[in-house]
């Protein structure tokens, strides 16, 4: 991943560390990341280092949802062929996340009005390319009908993905779905020649710079907990 993103070493094993950790639940290995990462960086307008920035936001949602790691960051790279990037990425894939799994009072009755349940359920249950598919089917066909006018389309996407996210969610909803799963399937699949990198002298030290922050992140956390333990209870007396 340090070869492929033109990252130093620190900062690749951060990022392998962090993703690792955050999609512990899905297996993910350092090779799965630095193959996945390195191919998103290669087909989209995302480098490495932006795609990392828009996981650190959205990653923890989308991984407490059981979604895909290939599907998130296909995502995200689309977005980023968009120059939808970083944070604004980050942002409005967690909006979109949250208010799907858990719909505030706005993007209930738009889901409800667009007759977009299925692809609610979709998305909560782990299935964002499903999801995001289905909900372009919708929007076409209520667009299309004369059901709803262009503004009240646009009006429902802000409900669904916030006034800072909407941006994001119409461009998702225009991308031809076809390219949507040629990208999940290349980011799945796709290799950037990290069989060979781990062979290397600089692959072996990135791993290992990889594990020691994971086994260091695990530490802090197991000790953190104790802390509060032990914290909770002297505030008893």
């Amino acid at each position: 991943l340090a070869t492929a993103g033109n990252l130093d070493l620190a900062r690749s094993g951060e990022i392998v560390a962090g993703t690792m950790n955050m999609f512990k639940r899905q297996g993910i290995t350092s090779a799965d990341v630095a193959n996945m990462l390195g191919t998103a960086a290669n087909s989209s307008g995302a480098d490495v280092n932006s795609l990392a920035k828009t996981l650190e936001n959205c990653g923890p949602q989308a991984a407490a949802m059981n979604i895909p790691f290939h599907e998130v960051i296909g995502t995200i790279s689309l977005l980023g062929d968009r120059m939808i990037k970083g944070g604004k990425a980050g942002t409005t894939l967690k909006n979109f996340f949250q208010r799907m799994n858990n719909p505030p009072k706005a993007a209930a009755k738009a889901i409800k009005e667009f007759g977009l349940e299925t692809a609610q359920a979709e998305i909560q249950n782990g299935h964002l390319g499903k999801g995001l598919l289905e909900m372009q089917k919708r929007f076409n066909e209520v667009g299309k009908s004369g059901k709803k006018s262009t503004n009240e389309i646009n009006a429902a996407m802000k409900d669904l993905a916030g006034s800072y996210g909407d941006a994001g969610l119409n461009a998702l909803m225009k991308i031809d779905p076809g390219e949507i799963l040629a990208r999940f399937k290349a980011i799945k699949e796709g290799v950037v020649d990290v069989d060979s990198l781990m062979n290397t002298a600089q692959g072996r030290l990135m791993v290992f710079a990889a594990n020691v922050q994971l086994l260091g992140y695990n530490i802090a956390k197991s000790f953190e907990g104790g802390f509060t333990s032990a914290m909770n209870v002297l505030n008893k007396f």
